[in-house]
């Protein structure tokens, strides 16, 4: 039996706030959820301009008590909708135009937002550095923001060498940071604004925080589904999302939330979204997304059903029919990556992945797929690139720390493989194993450290090597030992000569 839900609004004043958030998105430069929005919007019933006059389905809401007093009109008409968050969006409640300090900026606002545009972000900032409003706040800010970014990149490429872990910093985030924090502590932060904060403590480590300035955000304006997306990844088990739920606002937005980051973080939970899912596809029949997470529902329950009969085909067909729906689902493209993966097909998976990373920030088992893939396309240095991003990962250290070596003998690089051979012997030796492995680790270095002529370090390798179990070894390491062994008794010769 169906509940209904929480939440009512006339489908005309839904598309009044989607609307309005397409809007609100794009003068910030959040295309992403000015996207979102207008899919949303184009989710809902089909309306004719007869139907829009008297249409009674009753939509998902996000009004207060004091914002149901404050309603506009007994209509359910879009054209007559009125701003329920006309004073967090800096525009007049009655007339929709913009407001207060915005309106003396508007003209330098409109000159900066060109320069965003146009991915001129220093310039952007620069122009927008004595405005006050909230908006050309934002807009400062945030462009600062993705020149650190920019930066950052950069930095990546050029100092990603073999001994780098990729920990190139935006710098721009401790500026940003004070002047949010500041902000923030002095109750002055908008919506849009707390959304930024919450990104920068995130970036900063700084997870319990973010959880509740983003829920703030998402409560002054819930309208903008990128504050909602950086929220869910805080939320890594159905037990935190469970708990943060009385504290979201009551709107088909939270649905949205809590159906995506259900099957997003908590999949094998998946039972847990299909009120939520069923609460959607009522309201938002048209709606791409909802049909894609439709589709994801379904393979979790029955698509796993043909990958562990190991009809990978099959599940790989029923992927692309669901991204048919909405082609920048990165959990549809993350999926299909692993079935191509379990169809040993790499060039394939490799595509996928690459799709779902220009979605998402890589997930470890994302990452897992990306450097099986580059590895078995004999692409050494891309495979290199994402074991080297896994070691900031705890889960994925163990296994970066195995490949990274072996790449790096591979291609030659033999200063850099003895730096990560060194750093997974020591984690063998935690662990007290005695495995291939090992010996092969101990081995390389005792030769590393014989063409460095340090015979000492190098003997002790290689009687470490002798130790481990590995019978494949064994006649190396003595041969090895035996070498070293005469080596210094040349050395030892030629000194008393």
């Amino acid at each position: 039996m169906t509940t209904k839900p929480a939440w009512t609004m006339p489908s005309g004043e839904a598309r009044g706030v989607l609307r309005e958030a397409i809007q609100a998105c794009n003068e910030r430069g959040l295309y992403f959820a000015a996207r979102w929005a207008a899919e949303a919007l184009n989710g809902l019933p089909a309306m004719d301009h007869e139907d829009s006059k008297d249409f009674d389905t009753r939509m998902p809401t996000t009004r207060s008590t004091k914002a149901v007093v404050a309603a506009v009109t007994s209509t359910t008409n879009s054209e007559n909708y009125v701003s329920l968050y006309a004073e967090e969006l800096g525009l007049d409640a009655t007339t929709g135009q913009p407001t207060g300090m915005y309106t003396v900026e508007y003209d330098t606002y409109l000159m900066a937002k060109t320069f965003f545009d146009l991915k001129e972000y220093d310039r952007c900032a620069s122009i927008l550095e004595k405005c006050e409003s909230n908006k050309s706040r934002f807009l400062r800010l945030y462009s600062k923001y993705l020149v650190g970014e920019k930066r950052r990149e950069q930095d990546t490429r050029e100092v990603l060498g073999p001994l780098d872990n990729g920990m190139a910093v935006n710098k721009e985030i401790e500026k940003i940071d004070m002047e949010l924090a500041e902000g923030y502590q002095a109750g002055t932060l908008d919506a849009f604004c707390k959304y930024l904060y919450g990104i920068v403590l995130i970036k900063r480590q700084r997870k319990n925080l973010a959880v509740t300035v983003l829920t703030e955000s998402v409560n002054q304006y819930p309208y903008n589904w990128s504050a909602w997306l950086d929220l869910g990844p805080c939320l890594p088990s159905l037990a935190a999302i469970t708990k943060i739920k009385p504290a979201l606002p009551v709107s088909f937005m939270t649905s949205y939330f809590l159906l995506h980051t259900t099957l997003e973080y908590v999949s094998h939970q998946q039972e847990e979204g299909v009120v939520w899912l069923e609460e959607l596809m009522e309201a938002f029949p048209r709606s791409a997304f909802v049909k894609c997470e439709r589709a994801l529902v379904l393979y979790h329950a029955r698509g796993n059903y043909y990958s562990m009969k190991g009809e990978h085909e099959k599940a790989v067909v029923y992927f692309k029919r669901a991204l048919r729906f909405n082609r920048s689902y990165a959990s549809a493209w993350t999926l299909l990556g692993h079935e191509y993966m379990e169809m040993k097909n790499a060039y394939a998976a490799v595509e996928a992945y690459r799709r779902a990373v220009g979605k998402i920030t890589t997930s470890a088992t994302l990452g897992r797929g990306m450097d099986w893939c580059y590895e078995s396309l004999d692409q050494d240095l891309a495979a290199i690139k994402c074991y080297t991003r896994a070691l900031l990962g705890p889960d994925q250290e163990k296994t970066a720390l195995k490949k990274l070596p072996k790449l790096y003998k591979k291609i030659g690089e033999a200063d850099a493989a003895a730096h990560y051979f060194r750093k997974s012997l020591e984690q063998f030796r935690e662990e007290q194993s005695e495995s291939d492995d090992k010996a092969e680790a101990c081995l390389f270095l005792a030769l590393y450290e014989r063409g460095k002529g340090n015979l000492e370090d190098a003997l002790e390798y290689a009687k470490e090597a002798m130790q481990c179990s590995s019978e494949s070894h064994q006649e190396d390491a003595n041969a090895l030992t035996r070498d070293i062994r005469s080596a210094q008794d040349a050395a030892r010769s030629d000194e008393t000569d």
